[in-house]
């Protein structure tokens, strides 16, 4: 399960019903944390999640899982 305790399985079926029904898209996927930070720093609007050790001044921390 996820942070939100959902499965992978969960995630997958609510965006495939959304993407078939026209309601949306998923948010855009990055693997590096490098990748993540360019995204947050060119879109203030944007979110994501990154290593902590990749955490500096440019980006705000909201939450912290464990």
């Amino acid at each position: 399960t996820d942070a939100m305790g959902k499965t992978q399985a969960h995630v997958n079926a609510y965006w495939a019903k959304k993407i078939f029904t026209g309601q949306g898209q998923p948010p855009r996927s990055v693997y590096e944390d490098s990748e993540v930070m360019d995204t947050l720093n060119a879109d203030p609007s944007a979110i994501g999640y990154i290593n902590e050790s990749s955490v500096n001044a440019k980006v705000k921390v909201v939450l912290t899982l464990p």
